[in-house]
């Protein structure tokens, strides 16, 4: 099994909140159009290295966004993301504004464990749009 090194996820008791941190471009395992994409998923903070993981995990399809940034969003929208190539335009663009939704309200570092961030992760998370919008205010 692919996930074997990993301990059992169950995806209905992932908690209510599911960080996506997408960090890189795709692998040659996935097609040219989608270069940009989850390239971790954190499930109750257990790092998964690929979306090809979070696919197997969730039963589901990939996900294209954009690089660099970190989506925080109730894990119920995470389901429905991995719906997201059945779903007509609308609701697509429906869905991604519910994302960015959630970004903003949510305070996202909060759900943030860097320490079990590599450290060039870490680098990339503290770069990130996101982050320093975080913390320009303070």
């Amino acid at each position: 099994m692919v996930l074997s090194y990993l301990k059992p996820i169950n995806i209905r008791e992932a908690m209510k909140y599911t960080v996506l941190y997408n960090v890189g471009k795709s692998n040659s395992q996935f097609s040219p159009e989608h270069t940009n994409h989850i390239k971790k998923l954190v499930i109750k903070n257990y790092f998964v290295k690929s979306a090809g993981m979070a696919a197997s995990i969730c039963g589901a399809y990939f996900v294209p966004l954009p690089i660099n940034e970190v989506f925080v969003i109730p894990t119920r929208i995470l389901l429905g993301l991995f719906t997201f190539r059945v779903l007509t335009t609308s609701n697509q663009i429906a869905l991604m504004n519910q994302i960015k939704e959630y970004c903003i309200q949510y305070e996202i570092e909060k759900k943030i464990d860097t320490l079990t961030m590599s450290e060039k992760d870490k680098n990339m998370w503290e770069r990130s749009k996101l982050y320093e919008k975080l913390h320009q205010n303070k």
